[in-house]
């Protein structure tokens, strides 16, 4: 395969090369310093991370080649040829966790770790109960012309001691016991004309103003709000560092953890509004909510729920149809 390249390569790419760990590969668990003397350096992207939501770690990263010596033509050949994937310690001694992945169309001069769907379970009981920093390992083998590139990358990622790791440093001997409050899900199909109330607690729609959700029309959108005093927030999932993305409508906590949602999937600062938009100029909003109603308790599940807009179509008279998915305590 051949790949143009142009001659030039800003001294940054390079300093943000060595920044990143890229390595020559000696071996399978331990590798040595960075290459030296070669006319090219396989690079992967500054903006190289990982993603924790949930139980799933996701990496980004691009994959290529930059080249800084002119007397390398621009018809040079050259092609990634294989990836391999590991998941080392903090030690980098692989452990015995697979990441799961899409093989990527090789041989091509780039590739997206991001477009691979690159992951790992942090549930895997290949873990074997170890917690705390781990890295994925990306090897990447490739050729320029007829020399071979070799070249490793870490990206760190962290697996919870408090969630995934209970026992240790527990003084008890038993087996930890999960706290987790289960919820299960309904979904409600309102109407700012004659449904626009809704009870959490059982499901029920109703012409009710005074029920637990309200909907009110507005200027191309809705408004929702109670009529007994149940309060509104946005779940705001990264106020915790090892929690790094916010779910909401493209990424349900269920789906991303192949479990059912707990309480905890759905983080807040506080819960003190009393209205807030659920459907802005003619579309329902993306974000997951929570409720809580009088007397109600977070901590426990009671009273306590999480909802999102599914579906909004706009009908006669700007009233607007509006179908909810609904977290309860299970």
């Amino acid at each position: 395969m051949k790949s143009k390249f142009t001659k030039t390569l800003l001294m940054s790419s390079v300093i943000a090369m060595g920044a990143f760990g890229l390595t020559a590969c000696g071996g399978e668990d331990t590798p040595h310093g960075p290459e030296e003397g070669g006319d090219a350096e396989i690079i992967l992207d500054e903006t190289a991370t990982s993603v924790t939501a949930g139980a799933i770690v996701k990496f980004v990263a691009n994959i290529s080649l930059a080249v800084d010596n002119p007397s390398i033509g621009q018809d040079a050949d050259f092609a990634i040829d294989a990836l391999d994937f590991a998941i080392v310690n903090a030690s980098n001694k692989k452990i015995n966790v697979q990441p799961t992945f899409t093989p990527a169309i090789l041989p091509s001069d780039k590739v997206s770790l991001n477009s691979m769907m690159v992951t790992v379970n942090l549930t895997d009981p290949g873990f074997a109960n170890q917690c705390g920093d781990f890295k994925l390992a990306v090897t990447v083998n490739a050729h320029l012309d007829s020399k071979k590139k070799t070249a490793t990358q870490y990206i760190p990622f962290n697996r919870n001691s408090e969630i995934y790791c209970p026992a240790v440093g527990s003084s008890t001997s038993g087996p930890a016991t999960s706290t987790e409050i289960e919820m299960v899900t309904y979904t409600a199909a309102m109407s700012t004309a004659d449904k626009m109330g809704l009870d959490l607690a059982t499901g029920t729609v109703s012409a009710s103003t005074t029920a637990d959700i309200v909907l009110t029309k507005t200027s191309g959108g809705v408004i929702l709000s109670s009529g007994n005093g149940t309060l509104f927030s946005t779940i705001t999932n990264d106020t915790d560092s090892n929690y790094d993305d916010d779910y909401d409508v493209t990424m349900w906590p269920e789906e991303e953890n192949g479990r059912n949602a707990y309480v905890s999937d759905f983080r807040f600062k506080n819960i003190t509004k009393t209205q807030l938009p659920i459907v802005e100029s003619g579309s329902p909003a993306i974000e997951i909510f929570v409720a809580l109603t009088p007397n109600g308790d977070a901590k426990t599940g009671t009273g306590f729920y999480a909802f999102a807009a599914v579906a909004a179509a706009e009908g006669l008279n700007r009233d607007f149809d509006v179908t909810l998915k609904v977290y309860k305590k299970k």
